[in-house]
This record gives structure tokens, sequence and C-alpha cells, in this order.
């Protein structure tokens, strides 16, 4: 189960657009029907950065190649850490371009911008 927030906005998959970034919550147990996230802090305790060749089927006539769509997916997966929800695990955010890509990963620019006003970074204090 996953809550997908885009310019600061829930969306369902019939509402997303594809090829501006959006994120997920991802929850471990992906059975439950229905989960609330509440404010809090969550950790990130690993990143991971990932681009992935998507084939699709959408009725799409190129002028050169064999015919067939392919996007690359830009992924960046923030692995998180909570002591009051630890059900909430990933923050996946992604977002798709032609190919060849000439854009950028997911940053922090885009991942604000698809969180909005739901979410805010903060870097944790310096040791003493």
């Amino acid at each position: 189960m996953f809550v997908r927030l885009q310019d600061g906005h829930f969306v369902s998959a019939t509402g997303l657009d594809s090829f501006t970034t959006w994120c997920d919550f991802e929850l471990k147990d992906r059975n439950m029907q229905e989960f609330i996230i509440q404010p809090g802090d969550f950790i990130i305790r690993k990143t991971r950065v990932s681009e992935t060749t998507v084939l699709t089927q959408l009725p799409v006539i190129l002028a050169s190649g064999d015919g067939i769509p392919t996007f690359l997916r830009h992924d960046t997966e923030m692995f998180l850490g909570s002591e009051q929800q630890p059900q909430v695990y990933l923050l996946k955010c992604s977002y798709l371009t032609g190919q060849p890509a000439v854009d950028t990963p997911v940053n922090v620019i885009r991942i604000r911008q698809a969180l909005g006003e739901y979410v805010s970074f903060k870097r944790p204090a310096a040791a003493k």
C-alpha cells in the first residue's frame, strides 16, 4: 500500500502525470486497506538512485527506431525509519523522460515540488 503525492496533491494512478515528479510513501504491509500517516519525524536511513528503461503501450508514431516507444524512469528511494510509525518504510520519488534522457535524477527540488507542504526536510543537528 502507498500514499502518492504530485504537485503537492494526493493523486491516484489514473490521475498521475508520469512526466512530472511524483512520490510514494510505501508501507511494509502492502495488504493494509487503510492507513493514516501521522505527522512526525522520519530519519532517512539509506538512499538509492536508479534509472530504468520502460516500454509503453502508448499509441506513439516514431520517425525512426524499432517502433517501440521507450522512456527512462528516474527513481530516488529514501528508506525511512520512525519509532512511532515503523510501518512507513520508504519514500520513492520518480518521473519519466524520453530517451535519450537529458534530464537529471530526482533531486531535492523535484521532491519538494511533488510533496508540497505535506513534507519538509531538515538536516540533523551538528554533533558537538
